[in-house]
């Protein structure tokens, strides 16, 4: 992910120095190949649709949230605390009313998009860009009280999502206490020129890590003047929170579609996978590791029936954000794979 989950999370107090150069670009990567493992568990999920395919017909399932009305629960998280953050003396002495639109476009955005691999790019994009935001973390008292509602926030996130969801924000926070401990080894400096602002390392500029994870927390020191002990001691109580959530009843997935009951797909928050409904056969098809572009990647699935049973040809399609239900539009691919009714994989191109 991309530590995708630490921007989202933290982007609003911590916020990335990002420059514009570094926007994503729609340009294709390598796909991973798709692969085939046995797993004994069938995957419960958070939201289920089953679908019956006749010979000729066809589905694109997307790697996204179907649609916005799933994102109820999540709304009801994002109001709960934007009117917290909108209320709080601290903020208001700040005048956050002004800037109520930017908080709600970046908190709206994420409500359906934090999961499932739909990242709020260019609404962050605009806070980086945005002084008040960069002026607000400065203050310490702000600082605080933010990372207070982030953390109830990433709590409330866990209980709710699929369980996989609570393992990889542990892992990536687990990433940053980690990278915390080497900042804590250098000194950080930014060194400004005509060319724009450098980070510099232990007295020699290194723009190698301008945008790595170390990049992104020398930044907050060297530029916000963010002390790393409070980064450090945030993340660590975060982790102490987490530790008491248990997801033990939460799905395993976040959505599954079964099809004519038995093949299904299931999108996990590492990625999508097709599963036999027979024998747990998964397999893992095309996916394109560049997090913006697989957002727009989906699998169509052609049912195709004959004397000699039943074929599944998936293809790797560009779509565009669409509905559950109507095929949204999207650009051809020539990379597929082909699966028979148990879910063996008996053709990748």
């Amino acid at each position: 992910m991309r530590y995708k989950l630490l921007l989202v999370f933290l982007s609003m107090f911590m916020v990335v120095n990002v420059y514009s150069q570094l926007t994503p670009a729609l340009t294709p990567v390598t796909p991973s190949k798709p692969s085939t493992q046995m797993n004994s568990s069938n995957p419960s999920a958070l939201f289920f649709k089953s679908v019956l395919l006749r010979d000729g017909d066809s589905i694109c399932l997307t790697p996204q949230y179907p649609s916005v009305e799933y994102c109820s629960q999540e709304m009801k998280i994002i109001n709960k605390y934007r009117s917290q953050i909108m209320s709080a003396g601290i903020l208001k002495s700040f005048d956050i009313q002004k800037h109520e639109n930017e908080l709600s476009g970046l908190m709206n955005e994420d409500a359906y998009g934090l999961y499932d691999g739909y990242p709020s790019y260019y609404r962050l994009y605009g806070l980086f860009y945005s002084r008040y935001f960069r002026n607000l973390i400065k203050v310490k008292a702000v600082r605080e009280y933010g990372f207070q509602v982030l953390g109830d926030m990433v709590v409330d996130y866990c209980s709710y999502f699929p369980k996989d969801f609570k393992t990889k924000v542990v892992t990536e926070l687990k990433s940053v206490q980690k990278t915390i401990k080497t900042c804590k080894k250098h000194l950080y400096s930014c060194v400004e020129d005509k060319y724009g602002t450098h980070l510099s390392v232990d007295g020699r500029i290194n723009d190698d890590i301008a945008f790595t994870l170390e990049g992104m927390i020398a930044r907050r020191i060297c530029m916000d003047n963010i002390p790393i002990s409070e980064l450090e001691e945030f993340v660590l109580s975060l982790l102490k929170r987490l530790d008491k959530v248990n997801t033990d009843s939460n799905p395993d997935v976040l959505y599954k579609v079964t099809i004519n009951n038995e093949l299904s797909y299931c999108l996990g928050i590492e990625g999508p996978y097709f599963i036999s409904e027979k024998n747990k056969k998964r397999t893992i098809p095309y996916v394109d590791e560049d997090l913006l572009i697989s957002t727009y990647y989906g699998q169509k699935v052609f049912c195709n029936n004959g004397a000699d049973g039943r074929f599944y040809k998936i293809c790797n399609q560009k779509c565009y954000r669409g509905e559950w239900g109507p095929l949204p539009k999207y650009y051809e691919d020539t990379r597929e794979i082909i699966l028979n009714a148990e879910g063996k994989l008996l053709y990748r191109k």
